[in-house]
């Protein structure tokens, strides 16, 4: 998966993730733990979680339940 391809939801509220950050929403969504994101998608623990970080930054998600819910509403997964 490429860095800096950004992908953008159907209805776009502003937001813009990569393909890295699609991927960790997708595995959070079913209901995977930070260590097993890591491992399936190879990378480091701290970088799922910068990722994750990042999206909630950039929606002003408070939690990732709130997170995985404006991503769903907004066509993101």
């Amino acid at each position: 998966m490429s860095h800096n391809t950004r992908c953008f939801a159907p209805e776009q509220k502003g937001f813009s993730f990569s393909e890295n950050e699609i991927a960790v929403l997708r595995l959070l969504a079913d209901g995977k733990r930070e260590a097993q994101i890591a491992d399936q998608l190879g990378c480091k623990i701290e970088t799922v979680r910068a990722r994750r970080n990042r999206m909630s930054a950039a929606t002003g998600a408070k939690s990732v339940a709130q997170l995985l819910s404006l991503v769903t509403k907004n066509g993101y997964i």
